[in-house]
């Protein structure tokens, strides 16, 4: 129902419309076109084209640059929201284009995102043992990373709305006391301390179970078509 709901809407519709073989799966959350994908749309410079369809969904979002992978026959186009020059966690526009032109792709961000006016921020020594907070670990080694604008899902009667907190990056390198090696990529909301993303870098093959492990809530289904 919600699919359907979304694909009723003006921009798909006339998408739909010049190119009625495609077809589209969209991010629920947010409303925003996870993967369209359908015959080759010819075009010169497809970041350029997909720039253009962000246009026409009513979107004004600065985006980073543009990375491009040879795959084979095909290229694959990449870059992310940015906001006062962070990036925005989990944003993602792709491109995917083959000989004959355009063959899929996706546009998640939040068009509404902005960092905060009145910033009053944690010193560098609170974020960073906000981070560690809990975890006891051996030769601890922290480092500070690069600042994030984070999506935090709030629920509201029948619908999801995102607050946007100002992050930033902090790894958190050591050993549990049996040995095994950890690498936690932390994010730690700049104003509250609060950890809002904790992911162990060190993939473990067997190993005990990681009981610090907090994942992101992601934007949308597993990526399609890469």
């Amino acid at each position: 129902a919600v699919q359907s709901r979304l694909r009723a809407t003006p921009f798909w519709q006339g998408f739909k419309a010049e190119h009625d073989r495609w077809q589209v799966i969209y991010d629920q959350s947010t409303g925003a076109v996870h993967r369209a994908f359908g015959p080759a749309i010819p075009t010169p410079d497809a970041p350029s084209w997909l720039q253009s369809q962000v246009t026409e969904m009513g979107w004004n979002v600065s985006l980073s640059t543009w990375r491009s992978t040879a795959m084979g026959r095909h290229t694959l186009h990449r870059t992310t929201q940015t906001v006062n020059g962070r990036t925005v966690f989990g944003s993602e526009f792709v491109v995917k284009e083959g000989e004959q032109g355009v063959i899929m792709w996706g546009a998640q961000a939040h068009p509404e995102a902005a960092w905060p006016e009145n910033l009053n921020p944690l010193s560098p020594a609170e974020v960073e043992a906000a981070a560690s907070v809990g975890l006891a670990l051996s030769d601890m080694v922290v480092t500070t990373g690069e600042e994030w604008l984070m999506p935090v899902r709030r629920l509201v009667p029948e619908r999801v709305i995102f607050d946007f907190r100002p992050a930033i990056e902090i790894r958190v390198r050591g050993r549990f006391d049996d040995g095994t090696p950890v690498d936690y990529r932390t994010l730690v909301d700049l104003e509250t301390g609060e950890v809002l993303l904790r992911q162990n870098q060190v993939k473990h093959i067997g190993g005990p179970t990681d009981p610090c492990k907090k994942q992101p809530l992601p934007m949308g289904p597993p990526a399609l078509m890469q």
